[in-house]
């Protein structure tokens, strides 16, 4: 059965802020809005390496990049200075997608099959478990896509609540036994109103990781991961690290809106005099 396409490109691009300044996430979110209005995109808080993500669907693979490439060029006026990872994406023919505009969260999990013979195996496995997953979970929708990359086939997963979302996705790479591996980014819509980020569902809990790089290293002992009474996951303090990030505890939160809230604070803090952070997101094992 030869692979089909649906027309036109899903044009998903991660930005990794290299220099900021103190209101740059709401200038972001302004120029993503009114540069890209005419491609209605969604614009999402990553969690992870990156700290925002573009997603948009249009006929050309050209306009697209080229939409990106001027919004690189607008932030940079804005003194936002960005890195930026971009995949084109082509829409596999399956069912129409139900609305998802309105989902609080979304979730792109990359598949690289055990060889190029299994990608259309992958996607039939993904499309079948697609209903499993809505009739099991509170998932409106999961979408495949191929790229042009070693991990070639992705999955969008949809959904308002993040126990719901990472339980689907684990769903699928527990019968992914045509992959050898994959990886999954993980955002939270901002609004195109408030410019900011949505509340998605609380649930019992989200353990992470929270990485942080100061400004100076003798800044390291002034860092307090627990100054806001926040959940910890049993680690007796935080752990200095020898590689890119130099400290870290792990956390706990309800929901990927307080996670956010909570990195915003923490970054703000005039004592931590923080670089950067990023945030390695976890699902608790079933004994």
């Amino acid at each position: 059965m030869p692979v089909s396409f649906r027309e036109g490109y899903r044009a998903i691009c991660w930005f990794y802020v290299e220099m900021q300044d103190s209101d740059w996430r709401r200038k972001f979110a302004i120029t993503v809005f009114s540069h890209l209005g005419e491609v209605d995109p969604y614009f999402g808080v990553c969690f992870g390496k990156f700290s925002r993500v573009v997603d948009f669907y249009h006929r050309s693979a050209k306009v697209a990049s080229h939409f990106l490439g001027t919004l690189s060029k607008k932030l940079s006026e804005r003194n936002i200075h960005v890195s930026q990872s971009l995949v084109l994406c082509k829409p596999f023919i399956e069912p129409e997608p139900e609305k998802t505009k309105d989902s609080k969260i979304r979730a792109y999990t990359f598949f690289k099959p055990r060889s190029k013979d299994l990608i259309l195996s992958g996607m039939e496995a993904v499309s079948r478990l697609g209903q499993e997953n809505r009739e099991t979970f509170n998932v409106p929708y999961r979408a495949t896509y191929w790229n042009n990359s070693c991990f070639p086939l992705m999955v969008i997963t949809y959904g308002d609540s993040y126990a719901d979302v990472v339980d689907s996705i684990r769903q699928n790479r527990m019968q992914a036994d045509w992959a050898m591996d994959s990886s999954t980014f993980v955002s939270l819509r901002v609004s195109s109103e408030t410019l900011d980020p949505v509340r998605d569902e609380r649930v019992k809990a989200i353990p992470a990781i929270v990485f942080a790089k100061p400004y100076s290293f003798p800044n390291i002992d002034h860092v307090n991961f627990r100054k806001w009474n926040v959940k910890t996951l049993g680690w007796p303090g935080c752990k200095e690290r020898f590689g890119w990030f130099d400290i870290c505890d792990s956390l706990e939160f309800t929901s990927l809106y307080d996670l956010q809230r909570y990195i915003i604070n923490f970054k703000k803090d005039p004592r931590h005099k923080i670089r950067r952070t990023s945030t390695l997101l976890l699902k608790a094992r079933k004994q």
